[in-house]
Parts: C-alpha cells; sequence; structure tokens
C-alpha cells in the first residue's frame, strides 16, 4: 500500500487502530497513523490533521538571506520569495528506508535560493530545508547580534504553523533550558500558548496532546540532524503566535547543499508513546542502539561507583580552603580514595569508577579548588604525585573549561602553542586530535574508566564562532565524543542543553545524563530532587541516553565542613536509591569513610556490584503531565528476564528495552513507584493497565507485590513466604481490578521532610501458568542483569539465574495453582544456574548435569533448597 496513491492509505493498520482519510482539495497529502499532512497545490501552504482535527495550520516558509526576511506568504515584515513549480518526489533514505513527497523550491531574490521538502516514511514525516547546490553560500542568515545568546528567533524556518488555538483543546510538553534543573514546561489542554518559552539555543522536541488520559493522541516535533543549528520557537503572542522550527538566528552564514530535518511523528497512546516514536526515528538516522556502548562496555553505568561531587561527603572542595589553616593541614585526594578503596572492599562493597571533581587537575601548590579552568589536564602534583595510577582504583576524571590565560608562565595553558582554543575549550577543527591527546595519555594509565563532561552550554556560548558557525560546535563534540569512543570510555554529562541531549544520539560514549541539581543536604533539595529526574526523564531515555540522579548516601548521620550537622537534611536515603535504580542510570554514592549502609546497597546490586535494574528506564506514567499534580509522581519501569545476557546483543540486559519497537505481543513486568499520592489528589485514582505504555495485551494478569513503603496507606498485603496462597500476600492486577497507589503526600509540608512513597513489583502470568516474581529482597526483583528466559513460555517456567559465582539467590515463583514457592538458588562457577519447572515441581542445573530440585510439597514447607 506504501507506493499506492495516498486515498488508499485511509487503513493504516498500526497495532490495532487505524488512521483514517481526510477530506480535502490538496496537490499532495500523506498519512502516517492517527497524523495526517496536507500541501496546497498552488500557495504551498500546508497543514497538520492528527485523528481528523486539524491542529497545526497555516503552513510558511520564512528565509533569512543577505541580512533581509523573505517569506512564502507576503508580509509588512518580509518580501515574498519567489516559488517555483510544486513536484511529487520520492526517493530511499539510507536509514530510514522508502519515502515519498512534495517539494518546492524558493528563490530569494539575487541573494539564494532554498529547496523545501515533506518526506512521508512509513513512520513518520520529516520537513527538510537544503540550501541550493548552485550557492557557494548564503550569507546574512543571523537575525540576531553575536552577543544576544538569549536569541529568541529562528531566521529560516520549515516548518512554520499557527500555534493551535483554545477550541482545538491541545496541550504541549518541551523542555528548555539546563538540564541539571527542573527544565520541563507543559501547559493541559487548552494551553496558555505565552507557557511556550520564545527561547531557541536550549529548547528541545515539543510534544502536542489532547488529554493524559488513556485515549489520548500526540504529535512530537522535532530535530532530526544538526541539533545545534535546528531549534524550536515561538514567535508572537496569542492570538496571532507561530510555532516555527528553523536555524537559530545567530549562524551567520549557511554552506550549499546544508539541510536542516525536522520529524513529526504521532501516536494514539499519548504523550510518552510520542516521544519515544520520535527518538526511535532519530537513533535510526545514526544508528544509535549499535553504536552506544553498551552496559558491558560502560562501568558507569553497569556497576556501583563513588562520588566525590558537590553532595559527597569526601569532595576535597568542602574541606578547602580552611584545612590549610588546621592542625591536619589538607589531605591529598589520593590517600582519602585509597582509603575509601580499602574501606569499601572490607565491607563486600565491588565499586566500579571513583569520580574526582575539578581538584584532581589542580596545580596549585595545596590542589586548591580555585584553580578550576584546567591549564594542564593531568594528575595533580598535591593529590596525585604518582599520577592517577599510582592511586590503584578505577578512575573517574572530570573536564569542563581550560583556562585561556597566556601569562604569568607559571599560570598558561600549556595547549596553547599546539592547538587552537575557542573560548573556554579547543576548536572544532583541532578537537579530535587534541582530545585523542590528552585522553590517550590518562587511558594509558589503565586507570581511566570514565568521564564527567560538565558545562556543555558555556563552553558552546563562550566563543562567537562557536554560536555563529554550523559546524564548530558539532566538530568539538564530535572530536571529543569520538575520542573517548575509541578508548570505550563513558561520558556521563553534567549540564547541558535539550539540543545536547539530542546530539547524543551521535555520539557513542555519551551514555548518561545528570538531569538532577547537586544533591546538596537541605530541604529545598530534598523536595525537588525526585520531581526533577520524573519531569526530565523522558527526554534523556527516548533519545537512548540514561537519565542519572546525583550523589546518594546511605546513611543520614554524617557531616562535613560544608554541611555541619544540625543543617544536614537527607530524610529520603532509601527513596534516592530506588529512584536511582529505577532510572538506569549510573548509582553513585558519597559517603565518609565508615558511614556506608552496605545493605542498602546490596538491596540494588549483585555480589559483583553489577546493579539490578528494569528494562527500561522509569518514566512518570503520562497522567502526571498535567502541572495541576504537584508534588506528586506515579512512575513505571517494564521489566523482564533478557533473552541473552550479553547486553551488545540484547537491549533487554542493556536495560534499553526497544519499547518503540511496536511489539504489542511483548510482554513485561512492571515496576510502579508511587511518590506523595494523596487519596484526595486529582492523580490518585488507582492505575489502570492501559496507562502503561506500552500496554499490555488485553486479558494481561500480574501478581503485584509490595516491597518498599512509607506511606499512610501501610503494607496492603503481607510479604510471600514459602508455601504462602497467591492471594495471601500479592495483589491482583488486571483489566478489571487497577493498582491502588495512594500513599499520602507529604509534599506540601515544611522543613525537613520525608516523602511518602511505596514500591510495587508487578509480575506477569505467563501462558503455562507461572509467574517468575524473581528475588523479592531487592528493588528490582526481576531484573534482566539477574534472569535469563526463553521467548517461548508455553509450559511450565524455564530460566537462568545469573551473577557471582556463589551468590545465593532466593527466588520466589507462582505455581500454575497458585502457590508460592521461595527457593534459595546457588549461582555456580560458571556464572549461572538453570532452573526448570514443571507441574509443582523445579529442577536446577549448571549446565552439565543436575543440582538439585524443589516440588510442590516442598513448598508446603518441608524444605526450601536441596543441593545434591
Amino acid at each position: 500500500l506504501f507506493w499506492l496513491k495516498p486515498v488508499l492509505l485511509n487503513m493504516w493498520l498500526h497495532c490495532g487502530w487505524l488512521s483514517f482519510l481526510i477530506p480535502g482539495t490538496f496537490a499532495w497529502e500523506g498519512f502516517v497513523g492517527p497524523v495526517s499532512l496536507h500541501v496546497d497545490d498552488v500557495s504551498f501552504d500546508y497543514e497538520v490533521a492528527v485523528n481528523g482535527v486539524r491542529w497545526l495550520t497555516n503552513g510558511q516558509v520564512t528565509f533569512q538571506c543577505g541580512g533581509k526576511p523573505y517569506g512564502s506568504v507576503d508580509t509588512s515584515e518580509n518580501t515574498t520569495l519567489t516559488g517555483q513549480a510544486i513536484t511529487d518526489v520520492s526517493g530511499n533514505d539510507s536509514t530510514l528506508g522508502p519515502w515519498r513527497g512534495v517539494e518546492r523550491s524558493w528563490r530569494a531574490g539575487v541573494c539564494g535560493g532554498l529547496t523545501t521538502t515533506i518526506r512521508q516514511y512509513s513512520t513518520g514525516f520529516e520537513f527538510l530545508t537544503r540550501v541550493d547546490t548552485s550557492e557557494s553560500s548564503v550569507s546574512g542568515t543571523n537575525t540576531c547580534d553575536v552577543t544576544n545568546t538569549a536569541c529568541a528567533d529562528v531566521s529560516t524556518s520549515f516548518p512554520n504553523f499557527a500555534l493551535p488555538n483554545a477550541t482545538t483543546n491541545i496541550g504541549f510538553v518541551t523542555w528548555n533550558g539546563n538540564t541539571l534543573f527542573n527544565i520541563i514546561q507543559q501547559a493541559a489542554p487548552p494551553a496558555d500558548w505565552s507557557k511556550l518559552s520564545g527561547g531557541v539555543l536550549s529548547s528541545g522536541p515539543l510534544v502536542l496532546y489532547t488529554s493524559t488520559g488513556t485515549d489520548s493522541f500526540a504529535v512530537v516535533l522535532g530535530a532530526t540532524m544538526n541539533f545545534k543549528v535546528g531549534m524550536l520557537t515561538r514567535i508572537g503572542q496569542s492570538p496571532s503566535a507561530r510555532l516555527a522550527a528553523g536555524v537559530q538566528g545567530l549562524i551567520q552564514q549557511m554552506p550549499a547543499n546544508y539541510t536542516l530535518r525536522f520529524a513529526l511523528l504521532g501516536r494514539p497512546e499519548g504523550i510518552t508513546a510520542a516521544m519515544f516514536t520520535y527518538g526511535a526515528f532519530v537513533q535510526k538516522v545514526f544508528n544509535t542502539a549499535r553504536t552506544k556502548l553498551s552496559l558491558a562496555a560502560d562501568v558507569l553505568s553497569r556497576q556501583l561507583h563513588y562520588v566525590t561531587d558537590g553532595g559527597s561527603l569526601l569532595n576535597y572542595c568542602d574541606y578547602w580552603p580552611e584545612c590549610l589553616n588546621s592542625t591536619e593541614g589538607c589531605k591529598p585526594e589520593a590517600e582519602v580514595l585509597k582509603a575509601a578503596g580499602e574501606y569499601h572492599q572490607s565491607i563486600g562493597l565491588s565499586v566500579g569508577a571513583y569520580h574526582v571533581d575539578p581538584f584532581w587537575y589542580s596545580h596549585s601548590a595545596d590542589g586548591g579548588c580555585d584553580d578550576f579552568f584546567a591549564r594542564n589536564w593531568s594528575g595533580s602534583p598535591f593529590h596525585f604525585p604518582q599520577g592517577i595510577k599510582g592511586v590503584g582504583l578505577p578512575m573517574m576524571l572530570f573536564l569542563q573549561a581550560f583556562s585561556q590565560k597566556i601569562s604569568p608562565v607559571s599560570s598558561q595553558n600549556i595547549y596553547l602553542k599546539d592547538f587552537k582554543f575557542e573560548g573556554q575549550s579547543v576548536s572544532g577543527a583541532d578537537s579530535a586530535r587534541f582530545f585523542q591527546q590528552i585522553f590517550g595519555k590518562m587511558h594509558a594509565t589503565g586507570n581511566f574508566k570514565a568521564l564527567t563532561l560538565d558545562g556543555l552550554p558555556d563552553i558552546w556560548q563562550s566563543a562567537p564562532a562557536r554560536l555563529t558557525s554550523v559546524d564548530e560546535q558539532q566538530m568539538y563534540d564530535k572530536g571529543l565524543a569520538d575520542a573517548l569512543l575509541e578508548f570505550g570510555i563513558p561520558i556521563r554529562v553534567d549540564q547541558e542543553f535539550p539540543n545536547d541531549v539530542l546530539a547524543s544520539v551521535q555520539y557513542g560514549a555519551r551514555t548518561v545524563g545528570r538531569c538532577t541539581s547537586d544533591s546538596d543536604p537541605y530541604a529545598g533539595s530534598e523536595a525537588a530532587r525526585f520531581l526533577q529526574l520524573g519531569a526530565n526523564s523522558l527526554l534523556f531515555r527516548a533519545m537512548g541516553v540514561r537519565p542519572m540522579v546525583d550523589v546518594l548516601w546511605t546513611n543520614p548521620e554524617q557531616s562535613d565542613p560544608r554541611w555541619p550537622k544540625p543543617s544536614v537534611c537527607r530524610p529520603n536515603i532509601v527513596h534516592d536509591i530506588i529512584t536511582a535504580v529505577l532510572s538506569t542510570g549510573p548509582l553513585g554514592f558519597g559517603d565518609l569513610v565508615g558511614k556506608t549502609n552496605a545493605s542498602l546497597l546490596f538491596k540494588a546490586t549483585r555480589a559483583d556490584g553489577v546493579i539490578l535494574k528494569p528494562a527500561s528506564a522509569a518514566l512518570r506514567i503520562d497522567r502526571f503531565y498535567d502541572p495541576i499534580q504537584g508534588g506528586s509522581e506515579i512512575w513505571a519501569a517494564p521489566t523482564f528476564p533478557s533473552r541473552n545476557a550479553d547486553s551488545k546483543e540484547d537491549q533487554l540486559a542493556n536495560s534499553m528495552a526497544p519499547l518503540e519497537d511496536e511489539h504489542c505481543e511483548q510482554l513485561y513486568g512492571w515496576m510502579i513507584l508511587a511518590t506523595n499520592v494523596d487519596k484526595n489528589a486529582s492523580g490518585s485514582a488507582p492505575v489502570a493497565v492501559t496507562e502503561l505504555w506500552p500496554r499490555p495485551a488485553a486479558g494481561t494478569e500480574f501478581f503485584v507485590a509490595q516491597l518498599e513503603q512509607f506511606s499512610s496507606s501501610g503494607m496492603l498485603k503481607p510479604l510471600c513466604i514459602n508455601g504462602s496462597a497467591v492471594d495471601s500476600c500479592l495483589l491482583r492486577w488486571n483489566d478489571s481490578s487497577p493498582l491502588p497507589v495512594t500513599t499520602g503526600d507529604t509534599s506540601k509540608e515544611t522543613g525537613c521532610v520525608r516523602h511518602n512513597f511505596t514500591l510495587f513489583a508487578a509480575s506477569p502470568v505467563l501462558s503455562s501458568g507461572w509467574t517468575l516474581l524473581g528475588d523479592l529482597s531487592k528493588f528490582v526483583p526481576v531484573s534482566p542483569q539477574r534472569f535469563v528466559m526463553a521467548e517461548s513460555q508455553e509450559t511450565g517456567l524455564r530460566f537462568d539465574v545469573i551473577g557471582h559465582p556463589g551468590e545465593v539467590v532466593p527466588v520466589s515463583m507462582v505455581t500454575e495453582t497458585g502457590i508460592v514457592l521461595v527457593w534459595d538458588i546457588h549461582v555456580t562457577s560458571t556464572g549461572k544456574t538453570s532452573v526448570a519447572c514443571s507441574e509443582g515441581r523445579c529442577v536446577v542445573s549448571d549446565g552439565i548435569g543436575a543440582r538439585g530440585q524443589h516440588s510442590q510439597s516442598t513448598a508446603l514447607g518441608i524444605t526450601t533448597e536441596i543441593v545434591v
């Protein structure tokens, strides 16, 4: 049907729903799912309808050329573009596949020309703007002065729509600003469009939607490539406000054949589904799933790590410069980290990396924190007199800005004579060579395992060349990221704009994005941090990036000079660790030596320090994109055993489950975290299975265990033990029985307040009648880092338990007769133990021979373990 006339696409089957033809008189019409796009045969005006309702209308083209504005529609503010014939076109994109479309070429007087194309693929639409190849380049494209980093204009735009009016009843969600803060912008239908920021440089994709219920249509508009150039903005004020996507207004010149691309994609299942569809589209362009470092190569995300960031208790900058006048003096960080490493090993923690802040490269005599701008990116002579290799620990190094000083010589940036710098860092042209050199030296130590990359917006805005060129910043980003990818070193990005998050699809080493502020132990930080994570995570996860929570504590009874004990506020330690685990990002703790509650970290990890994650990051359910929900959140994270323990081959094992693949029959279990949900609040209704995405197939039954809670509702069921009847300790969740989630709400209380919350694990009943509940002592009982299961489970239950040899894993299951089995499974020397269950009986094997058995009679209390 794809290649037939568009009128024949009126019944595009899409996983159980249909898209219908919208009548009209247009030269070209395209239909993908609920979205239809229509182009006028004379003017090239275009509009977008969703489910038969016109959402975005009066589509135009604008072009800034020679310092003069041109447009496809004549106004008092511009000169009319000269349009050529409108033509039907088709082709085959190397990554996105076949497409059909329509295009028109335009001339801006004698200044220059461009071509605008609309493409329809099987999954969505793209708008392309291309500078004509006949031009050597097009100059005078900027609408803002280079000093105006708050520029809110796009200079050349396509698409450019009239925003919906109130009768269309559309809401929006977008992200704008520094990702260390809550950067979400949202307005419930009908949207007040003044809440959509006009800011350009820090803007992200835009989601338009009809409601936050279970039958919500949603559309995403966002850049497909050239993310530091292609931007979205609001132009003007209601009722004449417009939405424009195009070249950010500081760009002064566009070379011949330069192309901007924006995607428009929609789903009938709401905000989360639409964002995943957009993310999948963009990732497909850059083959992100194959180029991104997997958990197997990403020690930062795979394994527990230690942090000396702001909010941690061993951050040298919390003790300096006061330590200069103390009796003990200032202690080099190498000695501090060695002591921490020995302590962690003594309490059974396997730490994959030790993070250091900017003090690590301080070349001041006392290793002081006033040497923030690097002049020599190597180990501080004070802190690391034997280099980072001398510490004997895996290290996570820090990089942000470089000094621009040329005098005195003692303070000079040592790289200035060999490399060109633009503002706070090396130029785009020298980026690859520079970072190959400095990263290569650290990699040669054998101790450089991960990098914190901070302050991307500051770097970008530090020099005119970075803002006014179409490729300067992109060359810088690429040179840095590719050098680290070559060495297999993952990047955690602190402080970035949403367009940096989008750009991460190009860079295989950018695996983690921090999306909460410093975890400083005071009341305001405690109240806001999990809300920031809930608001920002969808943007990161849709782009294939792991959201990150900042420094965790495991014990509230700690302090340092910056945070003296009476002022310390960390009442949400358990909740913080749960949110970090569910994010699928890093789990970094920053306790004092001697103050770590290892048992709390063990609930999040295997014995070898591997974090037990869900199959994909926890995201707020769509109803919480309504701003009136305040301090409440309900998050859902799909999880299921991996098909293959190798995270390079299996996206479940990589905790990046391909949710966007539209496998409607895919079976997932779910982690549900409800926080501060008051029984009288608008968002307190029990969670229906239809609110999940991907939506479970009709008739799916879940058994739900309550794992953790600090809640006014208390424990809803007692903990399961061996031999329990299923309904005595588990909730049933299905089409007719929603999940109760009220916890009480403390968010409006003042002072150092503990969140009310409850954590559930929902396991699907398999077609065989068996259910794998997993290890209920962990925050994620059925983690793909713990269990491997074949796809077919038509009879019985078969799975592998993976982990550190010698680990004992208490595995809970529900038999086909509704009895809970709890069996301690010993992980064998191979790192894997196989379990096969049927007719109330289980047998284990190490892959060589039988190891033991467990039967329904033992489930009734005779024994819980037999080892042969």
